[in-house]
């Protein structure tokens, strides 16, 4: 699924801290998406995977990983202490900057290849600092972009000098193809017809999946579902949390109701406090 970044029209991309919420209500993660932006990110603390087509990589501290604009990527299984960069630069930022035979495969829509290595801990110390600089707000977006182009470079730079140790593997081609069914909006297989497209028996699907995903296709599903709900509930102003659910693929409020607090730690009353919490603290 194609996303439209939120970024000043005036900035060239953005760096963006993510940490984790320290509560036990889970924030739902991005489903499987792309954008015209290429991406970066940098581990700070803790652990989780990315989906990238049909790659998966392991992450971890001071991992390093990017993603350009043909790979849909989705993060999955973190852990409760984890902590990263996201760092987005806007295609024109990439032209102008990537003119070189060593940074020419930035400006690719979908480069052949593994993107995900493990920095030393000198150079994941120096690039969080110069993560957190440019992050600093600053009133001219002359002096934000002027950081940004640098902070692509130097961090290219420190990827490509890294070691090449491997955070992942290949996925199975059934594999790839049961999350990209899964990810759509309006599916809603049966196990059977899921791996019927996908090429195996519903019983070696079911192993190969949990074996290389780390989860099994339902917790897979489920994890989907939730993000489908929050996307659709919003702040709760347009529609209540039984249309949403059942809009999200869930076939009664008492599954969603389950399902919801397995995935998110709380039930979604709490969550819809939360959400409306947020609000009041972000309102004029």
């Amino acid at each position: 699924m194609r996303e439209r970044l939120k970024i000043d029209p005036e900035r060239a991309g953005f760096v963006h801290l993510r940490l984790s919420t320290g509560h036990a209500v889970r924030m739902p993660m991005a489903g499987r998406h792309r954008h015209v932006e290429v991406e970066m990110n940098l581990v700070r603390h803790g652990s989780g995977r990315y989906l990238v087509r049909n790659r998966r990589y392991d992450l971890r501290r001071h991992s390093i990983a990017w993603f350009f604009p043909g790979q849909d990527h989705i993060l999955l299984d973190l852990s409760r202490d984890f902590e990263m960069w996201i760092v987005v630069f806007r295609p024109q930022l990439v032209r102008s900057v990537c003119t070189t035979p060593e940074t020419r495969v930035l400006r690719e829509e979908a480069p052949a290849g593994h993107f995900c290595r493990l920095l030393p801990v000198e150079p994941a110390q120096r690039l969080d600092a110069l993560c957190r600089d440019v992050s600093a707000s600053h009133p001219d977006p002359a002096v934000f972009n002027a950081g940004l182009r640098f902070l692509l470079l130097r961090s290219w730079t420190l990827y490509v000098s890294a070691p090449q140790t491997e955070g992942g593997y290949d996925l199975h081609p059934a594999v790839e193809q049961a999350t990209r069914l899964l990810a759509e909006e309006e599916n809603a297989l049966r196990l059977e017809e899921l791996a019927r497209r996908a090429g195996l028996s519903p019983a070696r699907l079911s192993r190969i999946f949990k074996r290389q995903v780390g989860m099994t296709l339902t917790e897979y599903r489920n994890q989907r579902r939730v993000e489908r709900f929050v996307k659709a509930y919003g702040e709760g102003r347009r529609t209540n949390m039984l249309t949403a659910a059942l809009a999200a693929g869930f076939g009664s409020y008492a599954q969603f109701h389950r399902v919801f607090r397995e995935v998110m730690g709380c039930p979604p009353a709490r969550y819809r406090m939360l959400v409306r919490e947020r609000e009041d603290e972000t309102a004029p």
